[in-house]
């Protein structure tokens, strides 16, 4: 039966990352000018499957406003699938890349990776935020209201200094 249903899903993966790459460009489109954000975006003749969105949030541009801040804010707004990347992280934060013994056994030895190690990914990690990629039309008047909210967070950010 969950071969059924696996290959009566994957009919329709086309149609899902052709809607995703139509919600994706809309997004981009309506922030790419945005500054203080950046918006990761493919390289031409590729197609990606659009699991999410990442959008570098640059503080400097936003008075110093910390990104755990401006999170918080998109929150309040609504925004619960605006996500700070925890499930995501610099591989050298994962328990695997730094005692791999529970995973794998007969390995002896120690790995060097630590939290820190990688100062740049780690900082970068840091400022990004999250946002998924929804693949129907319908769903064009949720997203819309994402940007809304994203753009009223935007033009208030100076309050959130604190």
């Amino acid at each position: 039966m969950r071969g059924n249903l696996t290959l009566e899903q994957l009919s329709h993966l086309d149609d899902y990352l052709a809607g995703r790459q139509r919600i994706a460009e809309h997004i981009h489109d309506e922030l790419r000018r945005e500054p203080g954000l950046t918006i990761t975006w493919h390289e031409p003749h590729t197609r990606p499957a659009w699991y999410g969105l990442t959008i570098r949030y640059d503080s400097e541009f936003f008075d110093d406003v910390p990104v755990e801040r401006f999170h918080a804010a998109l929150q309040a707004e609504g925004c619960r699938e605006f996500d700070q990347p925890g499930s995501t992280c610099p591989l050298n934060h994962l328990p695997l890349f730094q005692e791999p013994g529970p995973l794998f056994p007969a390995f002896t030895g120690k790995l060097a990776y630590a939290p820190g190690d990688y100062p740049r990914a780690e900082a970068l990690h840091h400022t990004i935020l999250k946002l998924p990629v929804w693949h129907r039309d319908e769903d064009l008047p949720l997203v819309d209201r994402y940007i809304e909210a994203l753009y009223k967070v935007i033009t208030h950010h100076a309050d959130l200094k604190g």
